[in-house]
């Protein structure tokens, strides 16, 4: 399906939208977390900084490097396997904001770390292999839905 140059900013901004929101409310949510639960939650707002220094150049608002995009987008690919090892059941008691959901559907939670790596993964296979930013663009709006996926089945609703 094709897209118009709008349509594909507005996804864009959905995907900074999703990032942005859950990074702000990590930063005050982690002066109470402790142990798996803060290192968890770190991780969450380490991957969302990442999201967003892509945007920005996906946006246009900092100069595209794709370098930089190989970096963050391996850090995502990297990172997301720890997933599950950081969400040991029970680890979700305030001010954590993983659902009871996660246990009751754990081979889902699973799938989605997975796909968020491999997502990650190929952002930094396009961005090495010298593609133009319009496909560059597209896989990084790929990986913004994936952690949207995510956040939308096992990440409380921001209140």
């Amino acid at each position: 399906m094709l897209r118009t140059k709008s349509q594909n900013l507005a996804v864009i901004g959905l995907a900074l939208a999703l990032v942005i929101g859950g990074a702000s409310s990590l930063v005050f949510a982690h002066g109470d977390a402790k142990g798996v639960v803060k290192d968890r939650m770190d991780l969450m707002k380490d991957m969302a900084d990442s999201m967003k220094v892509m945007g920005a150049m996906i946006k246009g608002e900092t100069a595209f490097d794709p370098a930089l995009v190989v970096e963050k987008a391996g850090f995502l690919a990297d990172h997301a396997p720890m997933i599950p090892d950081m969400t040991p059941e029970g680890s979700n008691d305030h001010p954590s904001e993983a659902l009871p959901t996660i246990w009751q559907a754990w081979d889902d939670y699973v799938a989605d770390a997975d796909a968020l790596a491999a997502e990650g993964a190929k952002l930094v296979e396009i961005a090495t292999t010298g593609a133009d930013q319009a496909t560059i663009r597209a896989q990084y709006v790929k990986l913004g839905k994936t952690c949207g996926t995510c956040h939308d089945r096992f990440r409380k609703p921001k209140e």
